[in-house]
């Protein structure tokens, strides 16, 4: 009976570890364990062949053994519970929670330096650093932009000029190679009439092949004439009036949907013109032989470049932030605030990857910078069809969505960045990124750069100020008119160009400041 003894410790021990370490094994388990412990006690051996005797009988289960562990599992409980939990009185409990230490020790724990430092990450580290990784992207889709209506028109009327200097020039040639022909060809075209003459010289007129810059700027010319083109024959005032009669809530689905097709439209353009542009490289590099493909695969491009632009998405939402602004809508435009707040719910709390932080920093430069367009086209209208004080409304409105955007992203890149655990140097990898980019420097991958299309937004401001000037013209005869429009054309042509130099300017020294000084602090590092 020792051994039976020893059998009863063993389950004690094994139910007081269960006791200790959870209680997740099931009973079976428990009588499984006992009749383990009973062979192993007969292959040890045993004093006399009665106990083997015994101990052989004891294999099976029995149920004795059983509630006798059962009764010391319930003993061990018991004791445990006295343990970990001795009674006291309201007072003495009292006591012991306000000497105890920290009140809330039982629901936080102590931050080490590392958590210490991520939370003045989040304050004050990072914050600045994404709104001046913001701040130059958008400087950078600004100078983007003021070069597509300064520099792009400068560059097709130059090539378009020397095109037809060109020509003209081989013209004179050959008109000086016929006066010293002999009197064959006087009468050639005597006979044939002066037609031949015409159509002679037509063929004598040789074009030089436009490169593949040219092209490129021949390219979104077309694009943004035919955008242009097509805004003119929309009735904005139409569409103001259909906008400002529909409820807040459908207003505000509809914002919501021009959004969603914006951005979708934004990715696939700028694919597009990529596409377009290397067309115009391959059409400008080609064989004579292979020139017919590329030029009908050069215009099907630019076809469809034309259709996929997302010009009138811009003016639909510019009309509608119009409409909340001009309107006094209050409720529809603390809609349209608190849509924006909708950014930090859809993304902060799901895991991105440092690339994917990269592309939504840059996308929310190209989105600020829309803004500012949408804003630009509501001053224009305010102009042309507001009556009484309404300065000061518009001052207001235009910061309270401005500033509402930046705070917006501040917060949610803020907070994207803790919860991904991404260092604030990194937005500084990505400024120098972004620097490089600027100074045409090549960077390790294409998915690092800032792509913006500013055709979209140029057709709008086109569009929005062209009724501006014409209001301000004066009322004289139609040769009066026109010279008052290339007077009124050429000033802000220089004075867009001006706004362009300096801001070029102060970008690439920006850049070359901020590049030198990252690669002076990794040689340091080093």
């Amino acid at each position: 009976m020792s051994c039976q003894r020893v059998m009863y410790s063993r389950a004690a021990v094994a139910i007081s570890y269960r006791l200790v370490h959870g209680s997740g094994h099931s009973f079976v388990w428990w009588t499984d364990h006992l009749i383990s412990s009973n062979r192993n006690l007969i292959a040890l051996g045993s004093s006399s062949s009665a106990d083997n005797a015994l101990l052989s009988y004891r294999i099976k289960p029995d149920l004795r053994v059983i509630l006798k562990c059962l009764r010391l599992e319930g003993l061990w409980a018991r004791s445990t519970a006295d343990t970990f939990y001795v009674e006291k009185s309201p007072v003495k409990y009292f006591m012991d929670e306000m000497h105890g230490g920290n009140s809330l020790r039982s629901t936080t724990t102590l931050a080490n330096e590392k958590e210490r430092e991520r939370v003045y990450d989040t304050i004050f580290r990072l914050p600045w650093r994404c709104e001046l990784l913001i701040d130059v992207g958008y400087f950078v889709c600004l100078d983007s932009f003021l070069s597509l209506l300064t520099i792009m028109p400068a560059r097709v009327l130059m090539t378009f000029w020397r095109l037809l200097k060109t020509s003209q020039s081989t013209v004179d040639k050959d008109e000086g190679r016929e006066a010293s022909l002999p009197t064959y060809w006087e009468n050639k075209v005597a006979n044939r009439g002066v037609g031949d003459v015409s159509k002679k010289r037509n063929w004598n007129w040789q074009f030089k092949r436009l490169s593949a810059a040219e092209l490129s700027d021949f390219c979104c010319f077309v694009v943004l004439a035919c955008g242009v083109a097509l805004l003119q024959q929309t009735d904005i005032s139409l569409i103001y009036h259909m906008i400002r009669g529909q409820g807040t809530i459908k207003l505000y689905v509809v914002y919501n949907v021009l959004e969603i097709f914006d951005k979708l439209c934004q990715s696939f353009g700028g694919d597009v013109l990529q596409t377009l542009f290397n067309t115009a490289d391959g059409l400008a590099n080609c064989s004579p032989e292979n020139m017919r493909y590329w030029l009908w695969r050069f215009i099907s491009d630019e076809a469809l470049a034309v259709a996929s632009s997302d010009i009138l998405y811009q003016l639909l939402s510019s009309i509608t932030l119009s409409t909340c602004i001009v309107a006094h809508n209050n409720a529809l435009l603390a809609l349209l605030v608190s849509n924006n707040f909708s950014e930090i719910k859809s993304n902060v709390f799901k895991r991105f990857s440092k690339d994917n932080v990269h592309s939504l920093v840059y996308y929310d430069s190209v989105e600020r910078f829309h803004i500012s367009a949408f804003l630009l086209f509501v001053l224009a209208q305010n102009i042309l069809e507001a009556e009484g004080p309404w300065f000061e409304n518009f001052i207001f409105n235009a910061l309270l969505v401005f500033l509402c955007e930046v705070m917006i992203d501040i917060i949610k890149h803020s907070f994207l960045a803790k919860f991904n655990d991404i260092k604030p140097i990194l937005f500084s990898e990505f400024l120098e990124d972004l620097c490089k980019q600027t100074l045409n420097i090549q960077s390790d991958g294409a998915k690092k750069n800032l792509t913006f299309v500013p055709l979209a937004p140029a057709c709008v401001v086109i569009r929005v100020l062209s009724p501006v000037y014409a209001a301000h013209l004066p009322y004289s005869p139609l040769p009066w008119r026109l010279f008052w429009i290339f007077i009124l054309s050429a000033m802000t042509f220089v004075m867009l160009s001006c706004l362009k130099v300096m801001i070029g300017m102060g970008l690439r020294k920006h850049a070359t400041w901020y590049v030198t000084r990252c690669q002076k602090r990794k040689l340091h590092s080093d």
